[in-house]
C-alpha cells in the first residue's frame, strides 16, 4: 500500500528534476545582455545584486529593431524579479551617441524599480506600459495601463517620452 502512494510521488519528483535544467539555460541573448547590464554604470546596485543572486533574469523577449535611426539593431530588455512583479526594469541598448557619434553597446535607457513592466516597439517607437491598480484590484486585472511613448533625439543622444495616455482595460 504504501509502495502504490509512493511511487506517484517519487515518478513526480523525477519529472520536476528533469525540467529544471531546460528552465535555468539561458539563450545567447540572455547572456549577452545580462553581461552588458552587469557592466553597465546605468544599471543600479539593486538591479545587478537582483541578477548575480539569481533573483532576476533577462527576459528571454528581447525586443529588437531601429529604434535610433542609424540603421543598426537596438534592444529592449527587461529584467524579470522571478515573481509576482513581473519585469521590474526595461532598458534600451544602443550604440548610437548624440549627434550620430557610434560608441560600444550601451544602456541608452533606463527605467527601474517597476512593477509588471512591459513593452512594444513599432518603427522606431518604444511603448512603455505600467499597470494602475485601483483598492480591490487583483494582481492579474489592473483598472488601467500608464503608457509612455519613447523616442530617440538625435541632438541628444537620448530617448525622450513623446506622448503618455491612459488606457482603460
Amino acid at each position: 500500500m504504501l509502495r502504490r502512494l509512493l511511487a506517484p510521488a517519487a515518478l513526480a519528483a523525477v519529472v520536476l528534476l528533469a525540467t529544471v535544467p531546460a528552465a535555468l539555460a539561458l539563450t545567447s541573448g540572455q547572456r549577452l545582455f545580462g553581461g552588458l547590464l552587469l557592466r553597465d554604470a546605468k544599471v543600479s546596485a539593486q538591479v545587478k545584486t537582483l541578477m548575480r543572486s539569481q533573483g532576476g533574469f533577462v527576459d528571454p523577449k528581447i525586443l529588437i529593431g531601429d529604434l535610433t535611426g542609424d540603421k543598426r539593431a537596438d534592444a529592449v530588455v527587461l529584467v524579470g524579479g522571478g515573481g509576482a512583479a513581473g519585469d521590474v526594469a526595461l532598458y534600451i541598448v544602443s550604440s548610437d551617441g548624440p549627434n550620430g557619434r557610434t560608441g560600444s553597446l550601451r544602456v541608452a535607457h533606463a527605467e527601474e524599480s517597476r512593477y509588471r513592466v512591459s513593452a512594444r516597439v513599432k518603427n522606431t517607437v518604444v511603448t512603455v506600459r505600467t499597470p494602475n491598480y485601483a483598492p480591490g484590484d487583483d494582481i492579474c486585472c489592473p483598472g488601467t495601463l500608464t503608457e509612455r511613448d519613447l523616442r530617440w533625439t538625435k541632438r541628444t543622444g537620448a530617448f525622450r517620452v513623446t506622448a503618455t495616455r491612459q488606457v482603460t482595460l
